[in-house]
């Protein structure tokens, strides 16, 4: 990671391991279609997308004969099945427990609708009750129609929500600047601390340095792999890129 120095102290953070799960539902698919499984460029251009989206994108790639609508059917009727046993990311306890102690707003991110979201956390109470209502999804009807990611939109409206949250308390708002977006392939959503964003896709990543926010990426190995020659260009100057979120060091942006 290059030199923080002429950045503010990060203030604001926007977790789960979810993205294999995606990957078994949508190979589940596949085969009941007699189709391959999914490859791994077409997975990488289905993550972070909202669902219907990422559903046109299999369906262009696989030929499958049914609609978009349809298939996002067969999907969710499997995500009801499977989403239940999603697990937290390694790490995200340990994080957010800190981010708590040193008293930083975290706000959370996703691409996942509120039907999907709820599938995937509803036993994961001990995770998702640090953000205290501070959770965006991308079937938010803040969010206008065709903004979802790489669009950075969900990411400003996160931090319109915490700023608002901070004026009822008489703080000043937050910049773009002093918010930190963590990225990773094996999970769906995003926290911002205070602004810190967890992510969880390219185009998440992408997203995040949209909104002018900093970036640290945890992606899966097989997509670090795939991307080996591009990486430095996809997380861009003064980022970073962790295999674990158990690796992350919030003294080195000042939390």
């Amino acid at each position: 990671m290059n030199s923080t120095e002429k950045f503010p102290q990060i203030k604001a953070c926007l977790l789960i391991d979810s993205e294999q799960l995606y990957t078994e539902i949508t190979n589940e698919l596949l085969a009941r279609y007699n189709k391959p499984s999914l490859s791994i460029e077409t997975k990488i251009k289905m993550m972070g997308i909202p669902g219907l989206e990422a559903t046109k994108i299999l369906i262009e790639w696989s030929g499958i004969e049914v609609s978009a609508e349809q298939l996002y059917m067969e999907a969710s009727d499997l995500q009801k099945i499977k989403f239940p046993g999603v697990k937290e990311m390694p790490g995200c306890q340990k994080l957010l427990n800190y981010l708590k102690n040193k008293k930083i707003t975290v706000a959370l991110a996703t691409s996942s609708s509120i039907r999907s979201f709820k599938l995937k956390t509803d036993h994961l109470g001990h995770i998702f009750s640090h953000f205290n209502g501070r959770i965006i999804r991308g079937d938010d009807p803040r969010i206008p129609e065709g903004r979802g990611k790489p669009a950075p939109d969900i990411y400003i409206l996160s931090l319109k929500v915490i700023n608002e949250e901070r004026k009822s308390k008489n703080l000043d708002p937050l910049t773009p600047q002093e918010c930190l977006v963590f990225g990773s392939s094996s999970m769906k959503s995003s926290i911002q601390v205070s602004n810190l964003f967890l992510e969880d896709s390219i185009a998440g990543v992408k997203a995040g340095r949209s909104a002018g926010m900093r970036v640290v990426w945890v992606p899966e190995p097989v997509v670090l792999e795939y991307y080996k020659e591009e990486k430095n260009d996809i997380i861009g100057p003064n980022n970073e890129i962790l295999f674990s979120l158990e690796d992350f060091e919030p003294r080195r942006y000042g939390l």
